[in-house]
């Protein structure tokens, strides 16, 4: 018997590599599993952690061993709120399963047990921290996606595929300044496509997106759009038609915004300083709700205004984003919260201890490149070059040109921690998306923070003369925008 729902504890078994934890009766560690307050419509867990644990989702649903299609599911996870699809296939064996005191929705259908307790697969810890209750095979993918980590976490599955959005009073009206309200992380939720005849909003079929979409109080924001199901690259750099096949749905822009709330029809301004597209709109507009829905999740939409600057009745997609949470984050996490220019990149190299060089400053992505850190525990990389990108001859780019595109901007976007009490310091930046398809990881960072600039640098390489050899990056931490 599961003892989770009686508030026992919930084993789970140990990927090498992992920090520790209680031990169950098999030897293997475990983690406390406490009941929380559950509403109609959510039951939570709370999981009391001891060490960098993070909880990770695969990335796309796929088949069960017996030919079974998964459910698709989400995870409502702690202050992020996140939603995912519900397993993934890949090369190595994996094994999950939903605990009884979490819950599934499925299309009207809530499950706090559900039926085929194979809706999500749930890990922790770097290596990876297995569910040892499983009631189903599934096959891991290389590129995982991290969730979260924190001492206690909220993990809830929850309302998924589709929940309605409603105005409720208050939400959806006039404010004294939208611009504040715009400030935070939001995840995209879902595209939607008004039927012509009817006037009607309904979801994009066949979505298969993620991404994020950041508003910062220096008037600063980003945004990063995927496909979820993107071909990895045959080789590095990769071929011209590979290329274009990454770039074809993906959307990532950073820049400034402004909001007008005094017109009937409200919009907001992205004026972009730098996209993936070298020659698109440096100003675009997007008319905005902000909606609340019947579970309580803050949620931002988006309508782009029609390409002949016609008003909102005109327009034929949007985009449905939710509010992340602002996440519980350690006093030296807050330090990295904002937007942060790049100044420049220099390199250098050791040897038994000492710096044998320390130079090579370079410039090339200099004042066009941002790295972000957010309240809610999120981060976004833009990295352009400042030279040299063209403007695509057509509407679409050619393999060549999707090939240049892509050498002059790359970008990622996910959740950060920091390890402030290690030596020398470092941050985790656990990807979800990347503008390179399917290379999804934890990326290792150094720190060290002086006044208002950070300096990144990952782990250095052993040289063929025996030196460590590495590199920085310095950032500029960003005030108001003028």
């Amino acid at each position: 018997m599961n003892r989770a729902a009686d508030g026992g504890n919930l084993g789970w078994s140990r990927g090498p590599g992992t920090a520790p934890g209680k031990t169950s009766r098999e030897g293997q560690q475990a983690l406390a599993l406490h009941p929380s307050r559950a509403t109609p419509d959510r039951t939570a867990a709370v999981y009391d952690r001891v060490g960098p644990f993070r909880a990770s989702v695969p990335s796309a649903p796929c088949d069960g061993r017996d030919g079974t299609p998964f459910p698709t599911a989400a995870l409502r996870c702690d202050r992020h709120e996140v939603r995912h699809e519900a397993v993934a296939c890949g090369r190595s064996s994996w094994r999950g399963g939903v605990p009884r005191n979490c819950a599934v929705r499925r299309g009207s259908a809530i499950y706090k047990r559900p039926p085929v307790l194979r809706s999500a697969v749930v890990c922790f810890g770097h290596q990876r921290l297995v569910c040892s209750r499983c009631s189903a095979q599934t096959r891991e993918e290389d590129g995982m996606r991290s969730v979260t980590r924190s001492l206690t976490t909220v993990l809830t599955v929850a309302a998924a595929v589709f929940v309605p959005t409603v105005l409720v009073a208050g939400q959806g009206g006039s404010s004294t300044n939208d611009r504040a309200r715009f400030v935070g992380t939001y995840e995209l939720v879902r595209t939607e496509a008004k039927d012509p005849a009817t006037g009607t909003w309904a979801p994009t079929p066949n979505y298969n997106s993620n991404g994020y979409i950041i508003y910062a109080d220096t008037g600063h924001m980003g945004v990063h759009i995927m496909p979820k199901v993107r071909a990895r690259f045959t080789a590095n750099p990769p071929p011209a038609a590979e290329a274009q096949a990454a770039l074809r749905g993906y959307t990532a822009y950073f820049g400034s915004f402004e909001v007008n709330d005094k017109d009937k029809e409200k919009f907001v301004m992205h004026h972009r300083f730098g996209q993936i597209n070298p020659g698109g709109d440096k100003d675009v507009k997007r008319f905005y709700d902000f909606v609340t829905t019947p579970n309580g999740s803050q949620q931002l939409i988006l309508t782009p205004a029609p390409a002949d600057g016609g008003g909102k009745d005109k327009a034929a997609r949007r985009l449905v984003w939710n509010r992340m949470l602002d996440a519980p984050l350690s006093p030296e996490e807050k330090r990295f919260v904002g937007f942060w220019r790049l100044n420049y990149t220099d390199s250098y190299r050791t040897k038994d201890g000492k710096e044998v060089f320390h130079g090579d400053r370079v410039e090339t992505r200099a004042g066009t490149s941002y790295i972000i850190y957010t309240a809610s525990g999120h981060m976004m990389v833009h990295l352009m070059n400042k030279e040299g990108r063209m403007k695509y001859a057509g509407a679409q780019p050619t393999p060549e040109e999707s090939l240049q595109a892509y050498r002059s901007y790359n970008g990622y976007f996910g959740r950060f921690v920091t390890y402030e009490n290690q030596n020398p310091p470092f941050v985790y930046h656990s990807q979800q998306g990347s503008t390179n398809p399917g290379a999804y990881s934890e990326q290792k960072r150094y720190y060290q923070m002086t006044g208002n600039i950070l300096r990144l640098g990952g782990p250095p390489n052993l040289n063929d003369k025996g030196e460590l050899a590495g590199g920085h990056l310095y950032w500029e931490k960003q005030t108001a925008v003028k």
